[in-house]
């Protein structure tokens, strides 16, 4: 079968490598001009850094799998503690305050508890309707006792979901945590790409027939096939996230069921900030550069791939939309940054702003499950139309991580095959 694939993203060119090996044909269209969709590895002379997507857990058994079949090495994470900081505190990792390590011992048990009760897909757990309507903020509010332990527990929350807490739906949280029941502690963010994220996207794309600067704006079906922009297919694959999609012209007009799915999956706020400096500064300092952290940065990592010294800041929720209000956000960042590095200014070199939020192909970061969302649009998301299927990290159980997109990619390949083959 002829296939269209909307989006070249891990999603769309895992879709197409999957669907050519079954026999079909596909064509990638792809709007930016570049693979990688929200992954994305910058190179400026010695500065390397990954502007989206960079963390592999130890477990993202697809990701890992991909890797070694292209060649592509991965980077272990740092082993040394993070460090942190609170109302000027600066402490490492290993010396926890005792309140802030029991309230996180204490959101963990609940956690367990109630996630090891649930079942996939989510929509099937009709006891814990009432869990959908709660956000992720109550249970902290419910389980932390200390200021600091809400403002430490709160802090990895908004880091891992890419959000603020109010803003994730419990039981959608509670799904991704169940996927974390069988660890042992070290999987999280274990590695990072050696060559950087676009090097696996670009040698996945060697070979597939993919259209750069080529943005899909119409999709129409009948019953002999569909065509797109007016080109002819059998069926179409769309990978790109809801908020894109929703920009596409559908004729038959889409369901109200799958308008209802992509209205209600919403897209993180989240963008990283990178600075390049003459010297790393940060190192032997608490964390090396490594930082959780109650400033508007929120977080800070040594994120060079290259040469050059270079710091990112990742910033989530209404703070990320706060700064990129401001008249130069990376000034605003550097001048946060001066209040821990005295010497960040006079070593300041060049920065970057990578603004996930207003990127006109991704309208955010990487999807969440928002309250109310499991049971009022999740079960819809991924369904197909006719000739018209979806994929994308947000129609995955590992919602929001590139083992989703991978994850969207197989399953989608599988459905068309056992459906039209």
């Amino acid at each position: 079968m002829k296939i269209a694939i909307v989006g070249a993203g891990f999603s769309g060119l895992e879709a197409a490598h999957r669907l050519n090996d079954l026999g079909h044909e596909t064509t990638l269209f792809e709007a930016r001009d570049r693979v990688g969709g929200r992954c994305y590895t910058v190179r400026d002379g010695d500065a390397v850094f990954e502007a989206g997507g960079e963390w592999i857990d130890a477990d993202h058994h697809r990701v890992l799998k991909r890797m070694l079949e292209f060649s592509q090495n991965l980077r272990p994470s740092p082993e040394e503690p993070r460090g942190i900081i609170f109302k000027g505190d600066w402490i490492s990792e290993d010396y926890l305050w005792e309140a802030a390590e029991a309230d996180a011992f204490e959101l963990e048990n609940n956690a367990v508890s109630l996630s090891g009760k649930l079942v996939f897909p989510g929509w099937a757990n009709e006891g814990f309707f009432d869990l959908d309507e709660e956000t992720l903020e109550g249970l902290v509010a419910q389980v932390c006792q200390s200021e600091v332990g809400k403002w430490w527990v709160s802090a990895q929350l908004r880091s891992d979901e890419g959000d603020d807490p109010e803003r994730i739906g419990l039981l959608g949280w509670l799904l991704g945590y169940r996927l974390y029941l069988d660890r042992e502690g070290a999987e999280m963010s274990a590695f990072r790409f050696e060559n950087g994220a676009s090097a696996l996207a670009e040698k996945m794309a060697e070979g597939l027939e993919v259209r750069l600067n080529t943005k899909v704006s119409e999709i129409y079906q009948d019953i002999d096939g569909v065509t797109v922009d007016g080109e002819p297919f059998d069926l179409v694959v769309v990978t790109v996230p809801p908020s894109v999609t929703r920009q596409i012209k559908f004729k038959p007009n889409l369901p109200d069921t799958a308008h209802l799915g992509q209205e209600r999956c919403s897209m993180s706020r989240a963008i990283k900030l990178t600075w390049q400096f003459r010297s790393a500064f940060w190192e032997g300092t608490i964390g090396n550069g490594n930082l959780h952290w109650d400033g508007k940065l929120q977080q800070l990592w040594d994120a060079g791939l290259g040469s050059a010294p270079v710091l990112s800041a990742y910033v989530c929720g209404q703070e990320a939309v706060d700064i990129l209000e401001t008249e130069d956000p990376l000034e605003a960042g550097l001048a946060e940054l001066e209040a821990i590095f005295p010497s960040a200014r006079e070593e300041f070199v060049k920065g970057w702003v990578s603004d996930w939020i207003h990127d006109p192909f991704a309208k955010g970061a990487f999807s969440h499950l928002a309250p109310g969302y499991v049971f009022g649009g999740m079960q819809y998301i991924a369904e197909p139309v006719g000739r018209v299927y979806f994929a994308g990290e947000h129609t995955a159980t590992w919602t929001g991580f590139i083992e989703g997109a991978l994850e969207s990619g197989e399953r989608v390949a599988k459905e068309i095959h056992e459906t039209w083959s």
